[in-house]
């Protein structure tokens, strides 16, 4: 597949639009109409007022002679600047640009203002290396006149002149070069951050994993997250920052070839327009190539992490052929496409290459009669070399990035597309509200729709200061008057549809109540549990929450979060901060004693985990680490941590031993939380008051456990 033109621009667009404008700005297209003219004009103007300024300074350090000595080229910029008040045109091209800069900002959150003064600034500095460049052409012309007239005065001041021109520009070509990877990491920044949101909100990050359809659509998010956005922004800035120097240049010498020959101008203009028409073919199928190059590494990284993320499993059957197999299949289409890529890479070089070499004799062949009849001198035809090229470099700059632009279209699609899944992608850059510390920021996707009605769990947890008081509920049914948990006429199938696995499912769960789910593997208990927990859809009835209940699920394997000792106890409730790591760790130890942390690690049974491990602030691989025992018992110190309202448990004793598990329920139920388990061990019924039974084809029973 290759990305079209129209779809690049619009994923171009999204991702500038997203860092450099508010999300709520309606008509983008007018602002960019009078943001970036404003841009370009305080750029310009201050430029020009900065080359002047350099120019007067000069002419009073060293003198009319010494000027026209070592800077024989400045004084016709010095003499434009002065005359007709040239300098008062440009400090009222500042002027009025930064004040319409400044009205347009004007509302605008200070992130943003600082990224446009930002860029700005930036344009300033490429207007000065261009005009750097071209004294540095003068001054080559300078020279090589000098040699042709045998002077060694004025070879030797215009020497000193460029070497002093050179030294005194070093720091402006050190802000420029910082100054565009400083402001390309502020954007990857930003969009890195929104699209992180996007993709944790609404339960994204799963559907991407669970649903099929969208699995396909868009694959490995990790790796257009991590590298397609760095790749995407690195390239946008280079090439948007090139180009706009490119068509300074352009401008540039085109003044200066005019003052040389008109017809090299047109000459060049013919010639470039051939050659680059001949070429641009080559690099659309270069693009596709490069976009097939990247979805087949991604492919061939994920099998690869996948047999990381799985290596004991793989280690106990000795699979180690099959998988061979499969990583030698995905290399051999990577390859195969590679050697695709390298072939078609090194056509479009060599032609770029045979183009430019033909272009270097274009402006001897145009004023070698001017030259040898004396109208034009050898210094006006060096500076005319040097000029042509540069235009023609100006002109045939997409071409000459072709790989780049390939790459970007790449890239920009897979961010592109991944933005548009989320609903919280590259538009929402512009908006610093989304980016405040436990805000989320604005969601377009929908939440996971279909006929049931569900109510809306809390979105965050918070620690109990204080061990939470509750009085289990004597028998169910008739306790409070608003139940945790209603189920009416729930229906629930398979994620992928089919067959009901339950039907017309009433259920209602008060304070203290306790549930045991039973039934033959497939009857659909973990497919209830994922309706339960808002991860799919149910296909008919409706799911009423109590106001303000606090739900946690308990699944067989717990989740093992990367951090801290401390981390793993009290995920998911993380305290709300920044982003910077020591405001991380410090929110994190004052959340919550670490005294109580260790009694809880003692009451599951954990002391053996304590005396390895006594510092709760030690940062290790806990899933590789931990046994499947001890990491069961780390999630029931979860839940005696949080104290939820419904604990819901799946297979959660399942590597434990009966002692153990009659420890651990027994402290839940002790706890008083209401308890919905899933478990096919008898010994589960003694914590439990019910026993809601399914056969798989649609049927339950509910029945009180005696």
């Amino acid at each position: 597949m290759t990305p079209s033109l129209s779809g690049f621009i619009g994923d171009f667009g999204a991702l500038s639009e997203g860092f450099l404008l508010p999300q709520a700005r309606r008509r983008r297209w007018r602002h960019w109409l009078g943001l970036l003219p404003a841009a370009a004009g305080v750029a310009l103007g201050s430029a020009v007022l900065l080359v002047g300024a350099f120019t007067l300074s000069v002419q009073a350090l060293l003198g009319p002679v010494r000027l026209k000595l070592a800077f024989p080229y400045l004084q016709p910029a010095l003499d434009l600047f002065l005359t007709g008040r040239h300098w008062q045109l440009a400090l009222l091209l500042t002027a009025l640009s930064l004040a319409g800069l400044a009205l347009q900002l004007a509302g605008m959150a200070r992130p943003l203002r600082r990224r446009w003064l930002a860029l700005a600034a930036l344009l300033s500095l490429l207007v000065l290396t261009t005009a750097v460049d071209v004294a540095f052409t003068e001054g080559n012309g300078a020279v090589m006149d000098a040699l042709n007239h045998r002077s060694a005065g004025a070879f030797w001041g215009t020497a000193i002149g460029l070497v002093a021109i050179y030294l005194l520009t070093l720091p402006i070509q050190f802000l420029n070069t910082y100054g565009q990877q400083r402001f390309a990491l502020a954007w990857r920044d930003a969009s890195t951050g929104s699209l992180e949101r996007g993709y944790l909100s609404g339960l994204t990050y799963y559907r991407l994993e669970a649903e099929g359809p969208l699995a396909a659509q868009v694959d490995n998010p990790d790796q257009r997250i991590a590298e397609d956005i760095q790749r995407s922004v690195a390239s946008s800035t280079d090439l948007a920052f090139g180009f706009s120097a490119s068509l300074l240049a352009l401008a540039a010498y085109i003044v200066v070839l005019f003052g040389i020959s008109t017809t090299l101008v047109v000459t060049l203009l013919v010639a470039t327009l051939i050659g680059n028409g001949l070429i641009v073919k080559l690099v659309r199928r270069l693009s596709g190539l490069n976009f097939r190059q990247q979805a087949l590494e991604a492919e061939f990284r994920f099998a690869l992490v996948h047999i990381r993320n799985n290596a004991e499993k793989i280690a106990f059957f000795r699979g180690e052929p099959p998988i061979a197999l499969e990583l030698r299949r995905r290399f051999g289409r990577l390859l195969t496409n590679l050697e695709r890529l390298i072939r078609w890479r090194a056509l479009v070089d060599q032609s770029t290459g045979l183009y430019a070499f033909l272009m270097q004799f274009v402006p001897y062949l145009v004023l070698s009669v001017a030259y040898f009849s004396g109208r034009v001198s050898l210094g006006q035809l060096t500076v005319a070399s040097i000029a042509f090229s540069q235009v023609q470099s100006s002109l045939s700059f997409l071409i000459d990035r072709a790989d780049s632009f390939a790459g970007l279209f790449a890239s920009l699609e897979r961010i592109g597309s991944l933005s548009r899944v989320v609903g919280n992608g590259l538009e929402t850059l512009g908006d610093p509200a989304a980016r405040r510390p436990g805000r989320s920021a604005p969601r377009t996707n929908p939440p996971i729709a279909g006929p049931a009605s569900i109510k809306p769990a809390p979105d965050t947890w918070s620690v109990p200061a204080q061990p939470v008081q509750r009085q289990p509920t004597a028998s169910p049914g008739a306790g409070t008057a608003t139940p945790l948990l209603r189920l009416q006429g729930l229906t629930v199938t398979q994620a992928t549809g089919g067959e009901a696995l339950i039907r017309q499912l009433d259920l209602v769960m008060e304070a203290g109540d306790r549930l045991l789910i039973t039934g033959p593997s497939g009857c659909g208990k973990t497919s209830l549990l994922r309706v339960l927990s808002e991860l799919t859809a149910a296909a008919a009835g409706s799911i009423e929450r109590g106001d303000g209940l606090a739900m946690m699920v308990l699944p067989q394997a717990p989740y093992m979060t990367l951090g801290s000792l401390r981390e793993q106890i009290l995920f998911p409730g993380l305290p709300e901060c920044t982003a910077n790591d020591a405001t991380i760790n410090g929110a994190i130890e004052a959340a919550i004693d670490d005294v109580r942390l260790r009694a809880i690690l003692r009451q599951v049974r954990l002391q053996t985990l304590e005396q390895r491990h006594p510092d709760l602030g030690e940062i290790n691989d806990w899933s590789r680490v931990l046994s499947g025992g001890e990491q069961q018992r780390l999630g029931f110190a979860r839940l005696l941590l949080h104290q939820p309202d419904l604990a819901v448990l799946d297979e959660a004793t399942s590597a434990l031993d009966l002692a153990s598990e009659t420890q651990l329920y027994g402290d839940l139920v002790a706890q008083g939380c209401a308890l919905i388990s899933v478990g096919h061990r008898r010994s589960l019924r003694a914590f439990h008051q019910r026993e809601l039974q399914l056969d798989g084809q649609g049927g339950w029973t509910l029945r009180e456990i005696s």
